[in-house]
This record gives structure tokens, sequence and C-alpha cells, in this order.
């Protein structure tokens, strides 16, 4: 009998429970171990992510930052591993016979994939795939996905040039077949695609996070419509972000968002904020906003801000990305109005020592504002 298979049970047992610094540590205390962890142990394969990246020297690196391979030499040795990871993420420009070869290899433990590239390996089942990030891809490679996935993020960084008329079909085929999806991020040219049409009755999952963009002086009613149609059926989402969505649209999420617990919000008016207004939202405990207007309407944003803090009473963090720092008498808005806030995010640093001052001040003259409020720069 192998030995290296004795109370096999066991060792799954005992390293289940370590973390990647534990792992590490074994990993490198006897060829024994060394087999153990990374030919052997599911739940080691688990901790552990391959990285295929492209250095200077073209040079093939795994997340325990130890050289397996060079993409030129001994590539093979990879190709040949037994080794089944579950993990890998992939940026490199060339090389993709070897990464086509190596995801199939790999397809049946392969449980998250992150790629940055042109390509993405197509006509492929992946059963047991959970996490899926891709950048730059070709759409139709979605194909690959499995009906497993709890994590769908994918951005074409401003490429929508490179999609085809078989593009939004792949996209929402995905959505379409992945029922336990708990997370979605698309960028711009996707969140157009997905809500060019009423998608709310083609999906049966429950997100916990969406995060979505709009085109910044996107008008298309439709859309906007659609998306809120999306949301409508998404009520256990407990994080949202969004960008450059209309004022309907935040009216909405205010107003049937529940159980929304976090928002991030980027927002340019095009008309006059002094008038905005939503209906006030209980569950919002961080709010992150980043608030723009035209040119005209600069003075007035502190008007939309307003309307934020008012219309969220439970609010604990709040973090503002505005080119201006908070104003005074909005900072002293904001203590009075948000009694149980606790932290407060600015991009200023050479203001947070004057916040601290003038809140010290206000809390030993009044006893209904918060009592434990933190400032820190947005970089923190």
């Amino acid at each position: 009998m192998d030995p290296l298979f004795i109370f096999y049970d066991i060792h799954e047992l005992i390293i289940q429970h370590f973390n990647y610094n534990d792992i590490f540590r074994i990993f490198k205390v006897s060829k024994y171990w060394h087999c153990l962890i990374l030919e052997n142990s599911k739940f080691a394969m688990r901790k552990i992510r391959l990285n295929v990246h492209e250095s200077n020297h073209d040079e093939v690196y795994n997340v325990l930052d130890q050289k397996i391979s060079e993409m030129n030499s001994d590539v093979l040795d990879l190709l040949e591993s037994q080794r089944k990871y579950q993990n890998i993420k992939v940026y490199v420009d060339h090389g993709w016979d070897f990464i086509d070869q190596l995801v199939r290899n790999l397809a049946e433990s392969l449980v998250s994939i992150e790629v940055s590239s042109d390509i993405f390996v197509e006509n492929l089942k992946i059963p047991n795939l959970k996490f899926l990030k891709l950048d730059n891809p070709l759409l139709e490679g979605l194909t690959s996905c499995s009906n497993k996935l709890k994590k769908l993020a994918v951005r074409m960084s401003g490429r929508e040039y490179w999609l085809k008329k078989e593009s939004p079909i792949a996209i929402k085929s995905a959505l379409k077949k992945n029922s336990q999806l708990e997370v979605i991020e698309l960028d711009e040219d996707l969140t157009s695609i997905i809500f060019e049409s009423n998608i709310s009755s083609d999906v049966n999952f429950r997100l916990k996070r969406l995060c979505i963009e709009f085109l910044k002086f996107n008008n298309d009613e439709e859309i906007f419509g659609n998306a809120r149609k999306f949301l409508e059926k998404q009520q256990n989402l407990t994080n949202l972000a969004i960008k450059f969505p209309d004022s309907p649209t935040i009216q909405w999420i205010y107003e049937n968002q529940t159980n929304l617990e976090s928002f991030q919000i980027k927002i340019h008016f095009e008309q006059n904020p002094r008038d905005f207004q939503v209906i006030s939202n209980g569950a919002i405990k961080c709010l992150d906003l980043d608030i723009s207007s035209n040119w005209q309407y600069t003075m007035n944003i502190k008007f939309a801000l307003r309307t934020f803090i008012t219309s969220t009473p439970n609010l604990e963090v709040l973090k503002i990305r505005m080119t201006s720092p908070l104003e005074i008498d909005d900072f002293r808005f904001l203590l009075f109005n948000s009694l149980k806030l606790k932290k407060l995010y600015q991009n200023a640093d050479e203001c947070l020592h004057t916040y601290n001052e003038i809140y010290e001040q206000i809390r030993q003259d009044h006893d209904n504002i918060s009592p434990n409020v933190e400032f820190f720069n947005n970089s923190d």
C-alpha cells in the first residue's frame, strides 16, 4: 500500500483548518508534505491559486511564489502535472495554445477562473465553476461556463466595438442558466446589453450584490425601466453599486429596496439637483456618494447631498467623493441628522483635523449626536 494514502482522511481533516500561510509552511517541510498538498489534497487546492502571467522573462508562477516553468521551455511539466488546481488566474497576451490546453486539462476541477485577455476558451464545459471574472473577453466564450456560478464579473473596458451579434445572446444565456448567482458585476457596455430588453422574467437567481454601470449621458428610458423591473425581482440585495442612473431609478431604489445595507452610487445631475428628492430608507447603513453636475448647478450639489443624508436615517458609514470637500455647514447638518454615524470618509486630508475640532465642540454642547464618529481619507 502506498504510504502516502495511509490516514489520508485524517490529513484532509487537518488541512481543511489551515490558512494559506500554514499551507505554505507545510508545503516546504518535506517531499511527503509537498506531494500530499499539491497532488492529493482537495482542501489545500481550494486555498491555492495558479497564477499564470507574463514577466520580462515569460515566467509562470503559482500562488506560492515558486517559479515552476518558463513559457518557452518547460511548460509541458505544468501540462503533464497531476495537480488538480481549482483556482486559476491568467493574465497573458500570447501563448494561448498553452493556456487553452491547461484550462482543458483542469476543466473538471476548476471552481474559479480569472482571465484578462482577448480570448477565452470556447466550446468547453467547466461543470463545477462558481466564480468567473473576465476582462476584455470574446463573450462567446461564456458558453463554457457552468450552471453553478455564484459570481460573474465581466468587463469590456471600452472595447464595445468587439461585440458581435452573438454577444448579447451569450451573456444573457449565461445569466438565464445560472440560478445560483449571488454576485454580478458588469461594466457600461454589458449593462446596456443586458437591459436593452426586459430579462426579469427569464432569470431565477436572487442576488446579494450587484454592480452595474450606465452610460454617463444615457437618456434611454427603456433601459432604465428594464433595470428597475430587474431590480424589483432582486429583493435579497444587500449591496448595490450603480453608476450614472437616472433620478427615477434612484428614487425607486430608496423606496423599494428594503433589505439594502450598502449603496454605492455615482451620479451626474444634468438638471438642477436642488429639486432632487427620495423617500427615506432605513435599511441602508453604508452610503458611498460620488456626485457631480453640469457646471451651472455645481453650487447646488449640496442640496442633493443633504437629501441623501436625511433620507438615510440609520447611516453608519458615509463615503463622499466630490471635487470639493464637505463644507462646514453641511458637516454640521450631517452630524445632527445622522445620529448613528460612526465613520466619515472624505477625499481631503487637510479637512480631517478641522472636522475633528468641530465635532468635539458640537459634542460638548449637544447630547443628541453620534458619540463615536471617526474621520478618514477615502484612500485609507
